[in-house]
């Protein structure tokens, strides 16, 4: 059995490492999933995504059997959803048949404002096949979108999102005072007037009971 000069095995080493770790990276980006005779998989376009950075939810078809790229027949919607939140599109192609893209690979255009995990839930048909399957980010499925304060530099501003969250946070503040306020001079008028009430009956009985010593 031939021997690997000694010379030679840096670089043998370093080939195996590439080799192992690139086809690791597209599962951490995406999460590919087998339904029926259809081989889907999903992600945001461009990765690593970041909050309030225009993106794209990616959708790629392939047949399970040939993984040939599927480039007809596709009618599928995709409901994307942020906690409460949620709205729905139309992935279009993202290639011409004979011109430009990538065969099999579809789209919807998307600006995530917040950072944290999305869900991406589409329905439709791929040929004779219906469609109607979720997908969200995590560790073990595509990345979530990430806060860009993470990789800013110089220091980030604010950004829309978190002036609109910080705005929210102070006024349920200062409403959730003047409420705490208000109930409190409620109160008191209603002490006042209780008391009040209580000072003029005593004063008339007070009053009737000397008129009466007057009389006698």
């Amino acid at each position: 059995m031939s021997r690997i000069p000694r010379g030679a095995m840096p670089v043998v080493i370093g080939t195996l490492l590439v080799l192992i770790l690139l086809p690791a990276a597209p599962a951490a980006a995406h999460e590919t999933r087998v339904v029926g005779d259809i081989v889907m998989t999903v992600g945001f376009g461009n990765e690593p995504a970041f909050a309030g950075q225009p993106n794209e939810v990616g959708l790629s078809l392939a047949e399970r059997r040939s993984e040939d790229p599927i480039v007809e027949g596709v009618d599928v919607d995709v409901e994307v959803s942020f906690g409460e939140e949620s709205t729905t599109m139309e992935m279009e192609p993202a290639f011409v048949v004979g011109a430009f893209g990538e065969p099999g690979l579809y789209r919807a255009t998307l600006l995530p404002s917040r950072a944290g995990d999305y869900t991406f839930h589409f329905t439709g048909s791929v040929g004779d096949q219906e469609i109607d399957e979720s997908f969200t980010s995590g560790d073990d499925t595509f990345s979530p979108a990430r806060d860009p304060a993470e990789v800013a530099f110089p220091a980030q501003d604010p950004s829309n999102a978190e002036l609109a969250d910080r705005l929210e946070r102070e006024t349920t503040r200062v409403a959730a005072a003047a409420e705490s306020e208000s109930a409190q001079a409620r109160t008191l008028a209603i002490v006042a007037l209780v008391a009040g009430g209580l000072g003029l009956i005593i004063g008339l009985i007070l009053g009737g009971l000397a008129l009466r010593r007057a009389r006698t």
